[in-house]
């Protein structure tokens, strides 16, 4: 992993390639499975806007052959108190080759409390 920034603002990068089981639905349905090898990248940066808040976001990238997984993590985290804080964050997942009737892009937004041990 390579990370450049500076005290208010990181990013990060990294990529390999991976083996394992992919396309998980299709060894559902039919019992068989598929083994292959998958690039995989992500990045992330992180921007502190303020003492108390900053601004993270991570994006993944997964292909092969049949399939390119995309996801972007956006969120806004805010410091409550020391060890506790909240985050708002917006997801979107997308897949190239979906059955048919199947959505190619997902949405997600969710709201919640961060513990961190210090």
């Amino acid at each position: 992993m390579r990370t450049t920034g500076s005290v208010h603002s990181s990013f990060s990068r990294r990529s390999r390639p991976v083996w394992g089981t992919n396309r998980f639905a299709e060894v559902r349905e039919t019992g068989e499975s598929e083994d292959g090898v998958i690039l995989r990248g992500d990045m992330g940066f992180q921007h502190q806007l303020t003492d108390t808040t900053k601004i993270v976001d991570r994006f993944l990238v997964e292909s092969n052959s049949d399939n390119t997984y995309m996801q972007n993590d956006l969120g806004l985290e805010v410091t409550i108190t020391g060890s506790l804080g909240l985050r708002l964050a917006y997801q979107v997942r997308h897949n190239t080759d979906v059955r048919p009737g199947v959505e190619k892009t997902d949405t997600l937004t969710t709201v919640g409390l961060i513990y961190e041990t210090k």
